[in-house]
């Protein structure tokens, strides 16, 4: 499958998961990364194949303003906490990212995503700060980890034409749910869907059709669901991609 298809977060039990899906978006690194052990352990307990992609921590993407600072267990100081989020050129914000990367390595993830608050507006400030960030990303990342693929999801305030064109500037991955805004690069595809109406909503047959024909555009990527329907929803799309839209609709079917 050139697309995969999982969900962000186990929801449930991980052995349960890794016999479901092949794939899925940690969430546990952006609220409060986990130690390197336990990545490790993750990953030996996975299938071979199977992918995590890592959430960057959000001390990289948002300020500590933010509500989920409440679930952070670690300790900075004042200084470095107002100094947080954006891609600021801050020791808080580099130190994010080395953890990030440091687990992304120990899960052997090929993709990085970073998820943006509405706070980051397409400012020329915030514009700078993403270029210098990735500038330095991809100048101090190990060759081991050169490989990563970077999905970055702007907030829904920045223009098409300014998420196109700093996507391709920086080499970026558009992350977006399709029913709020069409991907805004090619060839790989990150597709982050937290239902149409809310949390609560169940995509319908329709829409994972739709879903499943926007997929097979693109040569590789992930698409990942974060609704309260989302195991369920992620079998359904990933039928109607494996079949090609050619058979109906099945819900309990392993990805």
């Amino acid at each position: 499958m050139a697309v995969k298809i999982g969900c962000c977060g186990f929801a449930g039990r991980r052995e349960t998961y890794f016999k479901k899906f092949r794939v899925i978006e940690v969430e546990q690194t952006f609220y409060d990364p986990p130690r390197v052990f336990t990545a490790e352990k993750w990953r030996r307990e996975a299938p071979e194949r199977f992918q995590f992609v890592v959430r960057a921590w959000q001390v990289i993407t948002h300020p500590a303003s933010a509500p989920g600072y409440h679930r952070m267990q670690t300790r900075f100081s004042a200084v470095d906490l107002a100094a947080a989020g954006h891609f600021q050129p801050a020791p808080i914000v580099w130190q994010g990212w080395q953890r990030t990367r440091e687990l992304a390595e120990a899960l052997q993830s090929r993709a990085v995503l970073f998820q943006c608050p509405e706070s980051f507006v397409p400012s020329a400030e915030h514009k700078e700060n993403l270029r210098r960030f990735f500038h330095r990303v991809r100048d101090e990342t190990p060759s081991a980890a050169g490989d990563f693929s970077y999905a970055w999801e702007p907030p829904r305030c920045w223009a098409d034409a300014d998420v196109a064109a700093m996507s391709s500037e920086l080499g970026l991955v558009h992350a977006v749910d399709p029913f709020v805004c069409p991907p805004l690069t090619t060839g790989k595809c990150y597709l982050r869907l937290n239902g149409t109406k809310g949390y609560r909503h169940r995509h319908t047959d329709e829409e994972l059709r739709q879903l499943a024909e926007l997929m097979a555009r693109f040569h590789s990527g992930y698409c990942l669901f974060g609704n309260l329907h989302m195991r369920e929803d992620a079998c359904r799309a990933f039928w109607l991609y494996r079949t090609g839209l050619k058979e109906t609709v099945k819900e309990d079917t392993a990805a």
